[in-house]
């Protein structure tokens, strides 16, 4: 049969006059106005002819512009090979108008052929033949199979070449190679039209299982093959639009294709389409189908139920009746709010239905029903569900202070938006400073001075004094208010209420140190003083002298507070009963003592008992006093440290410190002496000069810092380790927090070489370890450990 390009070839073949007149010694062309030596001559038809000179340049360039002119140029230029060459390449169908040993020239016709294809029907049959040449011609038109030979019709390659172009040309090669797999893959890519001239079923059905929809272009013979209409089908649903229609009215093939996607109920038979089973089965797959539902089916609301199920959008397919039906629109504006566009107006009046369609898309409040969105209860509960809603209503309840508070209270930030006149009311403002403390800045000044607005607030949040008039600061409910919750706001009261004992006593109950704000006579009240030092220490600076006078009061504090004492007056620094009792609580209270009082013996000694630390606070004599100092270290062996030089080569105050302390200093000690056996065997350098940088390092090395220096540098330390920190409660430490003082270190060494020099001279074989003279201070085992092998190194 023949193929739809047969016929679209006719440019080949159109029609030119006979021949074009020559004029003198030039040839008639088509009109080309760019040569203005040219001359015009009268029109042949709706083509304009000139004269144009017998000159092989002049045509050539005539020809590339219009081959169709060797339609009726003379013999002997239809025999110029450049000429020729010049058309093809231009429009390979020129080739049909040259001489046939034109056609028998194998780089003319590969050159039309690659320029047209189809201008391989006017080759020579001799180099049809040819497969380059054929191939170049089936490559750039697939069509051209068709003027090929049959020897290249037969050819596997030329005829792959050929679909892989156009797959329509399958038609034109033999039965076998259509029946070719490769060959119809390759058709069927590039076109699934060539399907209709493949006869194999078996091959149809391998084409179907791979694409249904090719089933519109099967044979007519395979048409009617239900086994090729139901593979079809399952491989894609919509090839049920291409079966039969008896196959349309068949359940078998509707259920298998229903079962894939229920959009395929379109192309069922009509009277399936009144099936309630078949039509539901469609929608719960694919709601949408209900479309295609009929009339009746679309009235069940059991089918539209399942429908807008599935697919809320399937409820603008229902009927108007179920349109309006509650339950159904609420199933379909849960999925999406915009389909109550769909609804009908009763549904779209509705109170819930609307709430629910814009709670699940704020865009669906435009398609509800005016006198709705005119209700005050609907917009209520619509900004109590989304408080930005407010700026979606009527411009009228935005002024609404009921409405206002209801969105503010979903979304604080309507507060920004709120009208003017409603932050004039004493009580939206106090509404909307619950819902945002922020909003205080926005409440208008002549509230502010309303004394019931201002006591609510003091209920309900902190104020800042700013907010407060200079007129409600005389108010004594407004004031303990505002100093109950910060008690410095006393400062802004007004002077009789600085003189108010309740209003006093509320501020520094809240704040100890708000006492400096109060009148005179309340910082010499006791009560109010001892009220606010029991919440702040800190406030005894701001009692008066006369308070300081009171030794009710005193005593008082000092058992509260020991460093009480650096706020009294000298005449209670100088009190010894008052400054005994201080210093028997804490003994760093000594620092506060008059002169006379720290060169006090007993009271010094007190001190020290309670906090060994507070020897620094002594007078320098009894820094020396032998008694102080061995109560001082026995308290805190740190103590040490502030002893008077002099006092610490004292042998009986070396014993008075803890012998758990020396026996931890004693263990670096016999670690040390490890390294020093080690660094024994190794000769020392002659000169100072000669040690290694870091010789102060190295255990055993002679130090290049003169002993003296050594001393002074760890006494220069001690200070930096201060026990001030060790209140009079904490017990004694027993050399656990101690022992890397440097004072303490040096006694321990002293200690040590006081008990080395009484050590024996002798043969240590003839000697026990029982019989070395021991530190009283330091375990029996460690001082063993050292006599022994300090004997042997010596030995």
């Amino acid at each position: 049969m023949p193929h739809p390009g047969l016929f679209q070839h006719t440019r080949c073949a159109q029609s030119f006059p006979d021949s074009l007149p020559l004029l003198g010694d030039g040839l008639l062309c088509a009109s080309d106005n760019s040569h203005k030596k040219r001359q015009s001559v009268p029109r042949q038809g709706s083509v304009e002819f000139q004269v144009l000179p017998r000159d092989h340049h002049a045509v050539l360039a005539a020809v590339r512009r219009d081959p169709r002119l060797l339609a009726s140029a003379p013999e002997e230029l239809l025999r110029d090979r450049a000429l020729v060459l010049a058309a093809v390449r231009q429009d390979g169908a020129a080739l049909q108008y040259v001489p046939e040993d034109m056609q028998r020239d194998r780089e003319i016709v590969c050159t039309a052929v690659q320029r047209d294809g189809l201008a391989l029907q006017f080759v020579h049959h001799e180099l049809k033949s040819d497969k380059q040449i054929t191939l170049a011609a089936v490559f750039q038109d697939g069509w051209a199979l068709e003027y090929a030979s049959e020897e290249a019709k037969c050819d596997r390659d030329v005829v792959l070449a050929a679909v892989g172009q156009e797959g329509r040309a399958l038609q034109l090669t033999t039965e076998e190679l259509r029946h070719d797999k490769e060959v119809l893959d390759t058709a069927m890519l590039q076109d699934p039209r060539a399907l209709e001239h493949v006869t194999c079923r078996e091959l149809v059905r391998s084409v179907l299982s791979h694409n249904g929809l090719a089933l519109q272009h099967v044979a007519p013979e395979f048409i009617m093959d239900r086994e090729l209409a139901m593979t079809a089908i399952r491989q894609d649903t919509w090839a049920l639009q291409y079966v039969p229609y008896a196959f349309q009215r068949d359940p078998e093939f509707v259920l298998c294709a229903l079962g894939q996607h229920g959009g395929a109920l379109r192309y069922v038979a009509q009277e399936l389409r009144q099936d309630r089973d078949l039509v539901i089965f469609a929608v719960s797959r694919h709601g949408l189908a209900l479309q295609y539902a009929s009339d009746k089916l679309k009235l069940d609301r059991e089918v539209v139920l399942v429908s807008v199920s599935q697919n809320c959008l399937a409820l603008q397919f229902a009927a108007p009746e179920l349109k309006r039906d509650r339950e159904v629109v609420l199933v379909a504006v849960r999925q999406n709010g915009l389909v109550l566009q769909f609804a009908a107006a009763e549904a779209r009046a509705d109170l819930e239905i609307v709430l629910r369609a814009f709670q699940q898309d704020s865009g669906a409040l435009k398609f509800a029903a005016k006198e709705l969105l005119n209700s005050k209860t609907f917009v209520l509960a619509l900004v109590s569900m989304q408080g930005t809603a407010l700026w979606l209503v009527a411009e009228r309840f935005q002024s609404d202070p009921e409405i206002v508070l209801a969105a503010a209270d979903e979304d604080p930030r309507i507060l920004e938006i709120a009208a003017r006149e409603l932050w004039g009311s004493s009580t939206f403002a106090l509404a909307a400073c619950r819902i945002c403390p922020a909003a205080m800045d926005v409440v208008a000044e002549q509230v502010w001075w309303e004394k019931k607005f201002v006591l609510a607030m003091l209920k309900q949040q902190v104020v800042p004094p700013a907010y407060i008039t200079e007129e409600l600061w005389r108010d004594i409910d407004v004031v303990i208010g505002m100093v109950s919750q910060r008690g410095r706001s006393l400062r802004y009261a007004s002077e009789a209420l600085k003189r108010n004992r309740k209003v006093v006593l509320a501020a520094v109950s809240q704040e100890g140190l708000a006492l400096q704000h109060a009148g005179p006579e309340m910082r010499r009240d006791r009560m109010v003083v001892l009220a606010a030092v029991q919440k702040d220490g800190w406030a005894l600076r701001y009692a008066t002298q006369e308070l300081w006078r009171d030794r009710l009061f005193v005593l008082t504090v000092d058992r509260q507070h020991s460093w009480a004492l650096q706020f009294a007056p000298n005449e209670l620094r100088c009190n010894r009963d008052i400054v005994l009792a201080a210093v028997e609580r804490r003994g760093s209270a000594l620092a506060y003592a008059s002169q006379e009082l720290q060169a006090d013996e007993e009271l010094v000694l007190a001190a020290v008992k309670s906090e060994g630390s507070a020897l620094q606070h002594a007078s320098k004599p009894l820094r020396c006093h032998l008694e102080i100092a061995l109560a001082a270290v026995r308290r805190d062996p740190g103590a040490l440290e502030f002893i008077a030089k002099e006092l610490q080569d004292d042998p009986r105050l070396l014993q008075a410190i803890s012998p758990s302390v020396l026996h931890a200093v004693d263990s670096s000690r016999e670690r040390e002496f490890q390294q020093n056996r080690v660094q024994e065997v190794q000769p020392l350098p002659d000169r100072i000069d000669d040690l290694p940088k870091n010789a102060d390092l190295i255990p055993g090395a002679p130090s290049a810092t003169p002993p003296e220096k050594l001393e002074a540098s760890m006494r220069e330390d001690a200070p930096s380790l201060s026990h001030g920190d060790v209140n009079a409660s904490t017990p004694p430490t027993h050399g656990n927090v101690c022992t890397m003082s440097p004072a303490v270190q040096t006694a321990a060494t002293r200690l040590s070489e006081q008990n080395r020099q009484s050590w024996p001279r002798g043969n240590a074989n003839q000697m026990g370890p029982s019989q070395y003279p021991v530190s009283p201070g330091a375990d029996p085992v460690s001082g063993a450990f050292f006599s022994r092998h300090r004997h042997e190194n010596q030995s």
